[in-house]
Formats: structure tokens, C-alpha cells, sequence
């Protein structure tokens, strides 16, 4: 039952962090890199969103994604690194 609760708080995790970090980067673009114009035309015409309420929901939606790909690739290098030096 242990196993269920890790898996249950990792999805939950993997879902809510990236959510606030793309809602602070939403609020605060400065402090963020910004993207490349030829990603959001790329995205827009996937999207093909029609007014400026589908064009923030790409917004925010690209951004999750990006901020779900750094988490999840910040969690698994950490995690990497600490079974390295982790004597066995």
C-alpha cells in the first residue's frame, strides 16, 4: 500500500509543480528566458487558436509543458546523482 501513496504524491507532484511554476512564469515573464517566436508561430499553428482567450490558453499551456520538462528533468537528474553517491 506504501508503493500506491509514492506513485499517488509523485503524480500529484508532477502535476501541481509545473502548474505553479508556469502560473509564476505567466505572471512574471522577466524572470524567465523567453521563448523563441518561431516555437509560439509553430504552436499557434498546431493550435490554430481563433481569439486572444485560445491564444492565452496556448500561452499557458506551452508553458506548463516547458516547466513539466524542466521539473521532470531536474527530479530524475537529482535523483540520479544522489543513487551515485549513495554508498550501496
Amino acid at each position: 500500500m506504501s508503493q500506491i501513496w509514492k506513485i499517488l504524491a509523485l503524480l500529484i507532484a508532477f502535476i501541481t509543480m509545473p502548474l505553479a511554476m508556469a502560473h509564476y512564469w505567466v505572471g512574471n515573464p522577466e524572470n524567465f528566458p523567453r521563448v523563441p517566436a518561431a516555437l509560439w508561430a509553430f504552436a499557434d499553428s498546431l493550435y490554430q487558436s481563433k481569439n486572444g482567450e485560445e491564444l492565452a490558453d496556448l500561452e499557458f499551456l506551452v508553458i506548463w509543458l516547458i516547466s513539466l520538462v524542466l521539473l521532470s528533468a531536474a527530479f530524475f537528474g537529482s535523483r540520479k546523482v544522489i543513487a551515485m553517491i549513495r554508498p550501496h
